[in-house]
């Protein structure tokens, strides 16, 4: 190839302003950094909850205040690597709706099973109380068997609850997003956007901050049956999503904040060390868990085959003293020796459950101590500081409508060297003049005296002829 093709293609290619590459899963990436911010909110939020009188209210508060740059955040995925042209308020209502269903859930779950199992429990332990001072004297036994059922199915319930809230949130964001917002008119008017967007390259600290935070916190891993496996499942799932985590940082890096960053190890080695945490917690969750429904199996079991023994001592007691309230004390004790002791082993896989119970209740909420750190220490083990400016310019260079300020050299600093474009040198030459030569003048011709001149005779080259006299 010729070289002057080779500079003009070059020169062309640096001369095309530089715009920012699309992305086929724009629509899921923007859900996931919008849900992520509002996570970082949640996380950021949690200490005003302690603040006495006012606390839950500032709490409250500040997770709904989030919002905005949630929508900021998607707003700024979808202008530069998608085709939705939104405004800040589309994204707002979308991400309310998403905050509604994730706090009902929460406040509705968490209220109806506190609330349910306390009155159940309730209704049980009275009426094991009365039946244990009037017709059966082994019914509190079974306390510990009820109340490690109630709390066991209250931590079921949540723990799958948790794992589709996020999912749902994403999807009411996306479908109501995508509904009320349209599309850019053609690639101009998007790159015209692009360039005047509030939230643009080159971002600066607090904007790369974020950025960094709602990655770390909205990735997820796809969803594959995997992750529905007892015990190794929570694990797998720490995995795939340590990996997209990590690509997706990676992606981020290279096309929106344009660093070359290549000492990734700390950053690779935090994600896996606090997604690791979370998938062994939850592990552990699930092995107590179904501890806790084992033996609440063979405790339902044991109740069962006690059953008819009850109901025979019941009727027992009843019609030996018919006309009173409490029972015969023969009767009663013959009543405890009978049914003693598979009693007490109902009671002691009750409350073995409880325990098993009660240690998977602090493994949930052991698992938020690394969720709630992973935005935090995911952007300072990559760096908080930018490279360059912590505000730089918005103006792009390469931009051919950018507002450009014009530097003027100092006075007394020497004019810079010349820096003319070789391929514009060249098509601006001017074509080669004549040489000069350097030949003697030919003599002037003589006076003209009306008489005519003879002509000189013809002399040799080396010498120059004598001029005649004139006649």
């Amino acid at each position: 190839m010729s070289p002057l093709i080779v500079l003009l293609t070059a020169a062309v290619l640096a001369a095309e302003p530089s715009q920012p590459k699309a992305w086929d899963d724009a629509d899921d990436v923007a859900a996931k950094l919008a849900t992520g911010s509002v996570e970082i909110c949640e996380v950021l939020a949690t200490p005003l909850g302690f603040v006495p009188s006012v606390g839950t209210v500032l709490e409250m508060g500040a997770e709904w205040a989030c919002l905005i740059p949630g929508s900021l955040s998607a707003d700024y995925v979808h202008r530069q690597h998608g085709r939705s042209n939104g405004q800040i308020w589309q994204g707002v209502l979308g991400l309310a709706v998403g905050k509604a269903w994730r706090d009902l859930t929460r406040i509705a779950v968490a209220g109806t099973l506190g609330v349910g199992a306390i009155s159940v429990l309730g209704v049980m332990v009275v009426a094991s109380g009365l039946l244990s001072l009037t017709v059966w004297p082994v019914a509190p036994l079974f306390i510990p068997l009820m109340v490690a059922a109630a709390v066991a199915g209250a931590a079921v319930t949540y723990t799958m609850l948790r794992e589709i809230r996020k999912s749902v949130q994403e999807l009411l964001f996306k479908t109501i997003y995508g509904r009320i917002t349209g599309g850019f008119e053609d690639d101009a008017s998007q790159a015209r956007s692009q360039r005047t967007a509030l939230i643009r390259p080159r971002l600066n600290i607090v904007e790369r901050a974020w950025l960094l935070a709602a990655v770390a916190s909205g990735a997820e891993a796809e969803s594959t049956p995997l992750h529905w496996i007892p015990v190794v499942g929570p694990v797998i799932k720490a995995r795939h999503k340590a990996e997209a985590m990590q690509t997706f940082l990676r992606r981020v890096s290279s096309e929106d904040l344009k660093e070359t960053h290549t000492s990734w190890g700390l950053v690779d080695g935090t994600v896996n060390v606090l997604l690791g945490l979370e998938g062994v917690l939850g592990s552990f969750t699930h092995v107590t868990l179904m501890g806790a429904v084992g033996l609440l199996a063979v405790g339902a079991v044991l109740a069962v085959i006690q059953i008819p023994l009850g109901l025979t001592q019941m009727r027992e007691i009843r019609f030996s003293q018919p006309h009173t309230v409490l029972p015969d004390r023969d009767a009663y004790l013959q009543a405890v020796v009978r049914s003693g002791p598979l009693a007490l082993l109902t009671g002691g896989l009750g409350v073995a459950a409880l325990a098993l119970t009660a240690s998977a209740v602090v493994f949930i909420a052991g698992r938020e101590i690394p969720k709630a750190l992973v935005p935090i220490a995911v952007p300072l083990a990559y760096g908080i500081l930018p490279p360059g400016e912590w505000f730089p310019s918005r103006n792009d260079p390469n931009a051919p409508d950018a507002e450009q300020p014009i530097a003027l050299p100092p006075p007394d600093v020497a004019a810079p060297a010349d820096t003319t474009d070789p391929v514009d040198a060249w098509m601006n030459q001017k074509p080669a003049e004549a040489p000069v030569t350097t030949e003697p003048a030919a003599p002037p011709p003589a006076p003209e005296t009306g008489t005519p001149v003879e002509a000189a005779p013809e002399a040799p080259p080396a010498e120059i002829p004598a001029t005649p006299p004139v006649e």
